[in-house]
């Protein structure tokens, strides 16, 4: 790990929980950036965002990102060195700046080739936003400058955790990224969440633009996006259709590459210079698979997953009731019981779960222990009234054995 030898100056920009400042080593005088964490005590989970990054970029050459020169001691944490640029977020950048559609496309099909290059690298990189791209303003190139929540994982599994516990921006996430989609994340995750900072681009505003947590999540895995020729009609129906096609829920109904949409976005340009509009054309001529995948949709299972669903109806505002599932290890018990992970996110729910494992059958009520752990979590992932209202109905449904049950649920004993 290096020493600071660098002279720091202002401060550039801010990605999130990160800050970036301008610096000048101390012998050579050569220019750097600075990221560190923002605020005076960096958690666990702050320092593997940067150490996530230093390892996916120091070795990497990736066309159009900011390359990582080193991992230093700073303060009481860590700070990474980057190479210097000379521009500002793509978010500050179209704010000031008048951009022709034209232009827009231009620095759509720019974003498109940064990502081809991360998915050559076989890296996901998760967080596509306009904050993590800098624009310079004289010369129009675009650098990606951060990568804290990308891994180089073909196929990630997100768990379904409280909303406070997602990671990325949860205007551009990506369905499965919420954890309620019952699939993968692989990097067709990164075209939908491009596709949430191109629709920002084309339209000046987001697809979802609800404050409310929940809301959001909702949208984002069964809400149609507001069509952009509709709302504007200055913007073509192919770019509108491009970006639609971005946005679809499930990943197997995006692009498959992005070399396909790239092509899409040039062919768009090339009509737009020579004519002075867009003609309408077949989209995705060009897209091709970077990989052999398999669909992750449910099939054969239509009418169990209409079981549940009926069950789900019934006692979201009624009774409880008791559903089993039974089937061989390895079946698809668990993948079937996901696909309620969608209207339980619609009526603002939690979705609890636990398992029986192989190592854990002389453990007692290990699957409920976790369960209602898991449900804890959620709780206290909420406002501070909601808590309040939580506890004392838990407080007041214990009684006496309130102790007993933190005995055997950690977790309860932080909320009760």
């Amino acid at each position: 790990m290096m020493k600071l030898d660098y002279n720091i100056g202002e401060e550039r920009f801010r990605n999130r929980k990160t800050v970036y400042f301008e610096a000048t080593h101390i012998n050579s005088g050569e220019k750097v950036f600075i990221q560190v964490i923002d605020g005076d005590a960096s958690s666990l989970e702050d320092l593997v965002v940067l150490k996530n990054d230093y390892e996916l970029t120091s070795n990497s050459n990736i066309p159009g990102t900011l390359k990582c020169l080193g991992l230093i001691k700073y303060l009481s944490g860590i700070a990474l060195i980057k190479e210097h640029f000379v521009g500002i977020p793509l978010s500050q950048y179209l704010e000031k700046q008048r951009v022709s559609l034209i232009k827009k496309i231009e620095i759509a099909t720019e974003l498109l080739k940064i990502v081809q290059g991360i998915h050559a690298q076989s890296i996901i990189h998760k967080d596509l936003i306009p904050d993590s791209f800098l624009v310079d303003g004289s010369s129009g190139e675009i650098k990606l400058s951060h990568f804290g929540l990308a891994t180089r994982l073909a196929k990630e599994t997100s768990l379904v955790t409280p909303t406070d516990f997602l990671k990325g921006s949860l205007h551009h996430m990506s369905p499965e990224q919420t954890g309620r989609m019952n699939r993968s994340i692989d990097y067709r995750s990164d075209f939908y969440t491009i596709g949430v900072s191109l629709y920002q681009l084309f339209c000046n505003r987001l697809p979802f633009e609800s404050n409310n947590t929940m809301e959001l999540v909702h949208a984002h895995i069964a809400k149609k996006p507001p069509i952009p020729s509709e709302f504007n009609e200055s913007i073509p129906r192919t770019i509108s259709n491009i970006l639609m096609k971005m946005l679809e829920k499930n990943a197997e109904n995006r692009y498959k590459s992005a070399k396909g949409i790239i092509s899409d976005f040039e062919r768009c340009l090339k009509s737009l210079k020579k004519w002075g509009t867009i003609d309408p054309f077949s989209l995705a001529q060009e897209d091709v698979f970077y990989s052999f995948t398999i669909s992750e949709k449910l099939y054969g299972r239509e009418r169990e997953i209409k079981e549940l669903l009926e069950v789900f109806e019934r006692i979201k505002d009624g009774p409880i009731q008791l559903v089993f599932v039974s089937g061989y290890s390895g079946i698809g018990k668990t993948r079937l019981i996901r696909e309620i992970h969608k209207p339980i996110a619609r009526e603002n729910g939690y979705f609890v779960s636990g398992k029986f494992g192989q190592y854990m059958r002389n453990i007692p009520y290990t699957a409920v222990s976790q369960a209602i752990g898991i449900w804890v979590k959620h709780i206290l992932a909420e406002d501070e009234q909601m808590v309040g209202v939580w506890k004392s109905r838990i407080v007041e449904a214990l009684g006496d054995d309130g102790q007993a049950l933190t005995e055997l649920v950690s977790e309860l004993e932080m909320l009760i």
